[in-house]
């Protein structure tokens, strides 16, 4: 009962939690863009949905450079975030 009333507390007074959210670009390719075809996806737009009841204040994309042909495809992803 502790743990309910509790919890319940915490809820009903909870003050906005600011986030900062940080993205590892090669598990979000491997997980969400290459098998759903998501590559332009918003993800500060993606990130406030799914916290919408917080406020997201930044989100930040870490990945390693590519090298080959498909470098530029991957620094035109980076520049258009």
């Amino acid at each position: 009962m502790v743990l309910a009333t509790t919890y319940f507390f915490m809820c009903s007074t909870a003050k906005k939690r600011r986030i900062c959210v940080y993205v590892d670009g090669f598990n979000l390719y491997r997980g969400l863009a290459k098998p759903l075809d998501c590559k332009w996806v918003n993800l500060q737009r993606l990130f406030e949905k799914l916290y919408e009841n917080d406020e997201v204040v930044r989100v930040y994309f870490f990945s390693s450079w590519i090298s080959g042909p498909n470098r530029y495809n991957q620094q035109t992803y980076v520049d258009a975030l």
